[in-house]
């Protein structure tokens, strides 16, 4: 069950021990007071922007956080950028209702409002905050590649030929095979999808020199 969009009591006495536990494994102490005031901040900010996560999956991104990530200290630019990779993961599977194969399956199943609800979560996630982010600190992060750039592209604000697009996935076979060879790697790169992701790139780079809010020009949409 998801935390909800209210920082309830029950919430803030939750983030206190998350801080709590936190700050235990990175071997730091701090005051009483200062850790209420962060346990406050930490539940207005899952209210506000993380409020789909729940319980578990916060505790996890905490702990995975403590663990894995550079950043050791508990502030707000800390937690929110281990949410944030908690929420796209946590949503993957909004991805995989939006596709093609499973339309069907959503529209049997699913009220109009809830399918709304869903399309606006999944904006949220997938365009919106990558989008934002890459304008706030040039990092690039997107679940569901193709199906963003099927986004875009059918709201023609990716338009590209098929002689531009061989041309794009020529290029990127090519780095692909270069990089096997140097590295002699197994891997199977999929060139479609690094493609669109190439593209994608390519046009966060140039709306953002633009100044262009999607979250403004896609809001009526």
């Amino acid at each position: 069950m998801n935390v909800g969009k209210e920082a309830t009591p029950d919430l803030v006495e939750f983030c206190f021990n998350v801080v709590n536990k936190t700050l235990f494994e990175m071997s730091q102490k701090r005051a009483e007071t200062d850790r209420k005031v962060l346990a406050n901040m930490l539940a207005d900010d899952i209210s506000k922007r993380y409020y789909t996560l729940t319980k578990d999956e916060i505790l996890i991104a905490f702990s995975k956080g403590v663990r894995e990530k550079d950043q050791m200290a508990v502030n707000p630019r800390t937690w929110n950028n281990w949410l944030r990779e908690a929420k796209m993961n946590s949503n993957a599977y909004r991805l995989k209702q939006m596709q093609d194969d499973n339309k069907l399956l959503l529209e049997i199943t699913k009220s109009p409002e809830e399918l709304k609800e869903i399309e606006k979560e999944w904006r949220e996630l997938c365009i919106f905050e990558p989008y934002e982010k890459y304008c706030e600190d040039g990092s690039f992060v997107i679940t569901g590649v193709d199906f963003v750039y099927k986004f875009f592209e059918d709201k023609k604000m990716i338009i590209l030929d098929d002689k531009e697009k061989l041309k794009i996935k020529s290029r990127i076979e090519q780095d692909i095979k270069l990089r096997k060879r140097r590295s002699n790697e197994r891997k199977d790169y999929n060139a479609k999808t690094m493609s669109r992701e190439f593209v994608l790139k390519q046009h966060f780079r140039e709306w953002e020199k633009a100044g262009v809010n999607l979250r403004e020009d896609l809001k009526d949409d």
